[in-house]
């Protein structure tokens, strides 16, 4: 991703971008965002998404417990086999760290949150298969030249025009002929 929309993302969710400084040692983030400009807006909302995470609570006796969300973390975020990769870790505050200890109900809100962000990352991630990694514009899986190359989501027309495509003999996956196992 170029420079200045990396720059954008890391400006708007600097929670979830914490880790972007600190050497390879310790995150893959050090390199940056990795993927095409095209994958931007579905970054955008992802982080939106995460960055919102309701609170809620829980009842014990008669007195409701409230529970803030976990943080989302970035640990690395590329372009894998055609689409996007969104790898994270969560943290919980300390405070309901320490009331997951004591009350049985924190756990399944922990699992919960879990499973929220489990299915936005998937959903961020299903959505790239659809969209352009270089223009985000409508696309597919296109691979280089046979099943065994370089797969990447791309616009059609992108693929057909954009020199680096062109070289490399990108076609769309759903064009190339069937293999005699999937007739």
């Amino acid at each position: 991703m170029k420079p200045d929309l990396q720059a954008k993302l890391y400006a708007k969710y600097p929670a979830i971008f914490r880790d972007k400084d600190l050497p390879m040692s310790q995150t893959c983030m050090c390199w940056g965002i990795e993927t095409g400009d095209g994958y931007y807006g579905i970054l955008d909302h992802l982080c939106y998404a995460l960055s919102n995470i309701f609170s809620t609570g829980f009842y014990v006796g008669d007195e409701f417990v409230s529970v803030e969300p976990p943080q989302v973390f970035a640990d690395q975020v590329k372009e894998k086999f055609g689409s996007l990769r969104f790898y994270y870790h969560i943290e919980f505050p300390e405070l309901f760290r320490e009331q997951a200890k004591m009350y049985p109900d924190a756990k399944e809100i922990a699992d919960r949150y879990s499973e929220y962000v489990d299915g936005v990352v998937h959903m961020a991630e299903s959505m790239s298969e659809r969209i352009c990694e270089e223009t985000g514009l409508p696309g597919e899986m296109h691979v280089t030249g046979n099943r065994c190359g370089w797969y990447k989501t791309l616009n059609r027309e992108f693929a057909k025009t954009d020199p680096f495509c062109v070289s490399r003999n990108f076609v769309p996956v759903a064009d190339l002929p069937k293999e005699p196992d999937e007739v």
